[in-house]
């Protein structure tokens, strides 16, 4: 089973890349959807503050207390 999905996803890896999908999926419309671009921010900012705060859980561990 694993060596059947490890073929799929390196087929669709493959189709990907190039841009050989484009029957099954508008990349212009995407492009143009600005929707997209909020949510896209949303999610670095999400990440960027998880990151953030795992930096600081990190640094609580790592210093020695008095």
């Amino acid at each position: 089973m694993q060596d059947r999905m490890d073929q799929f996803t390196h087929m669709m890896q493959w189709k990907f890349l190039p841009g050989e999908d484009h029957q099954h999926l508008d990349y212009l419309k995407i492009d143009k959807d600005e929707t997209l671009d909020d949510h896209w921010m949303r999610e670095v900012n999400h990440d960027a503050e998880e990151k953030d705060f795992e930096d600081v859980q990190e640094d609580a561990v790592t210093q020695p207390q008095c």
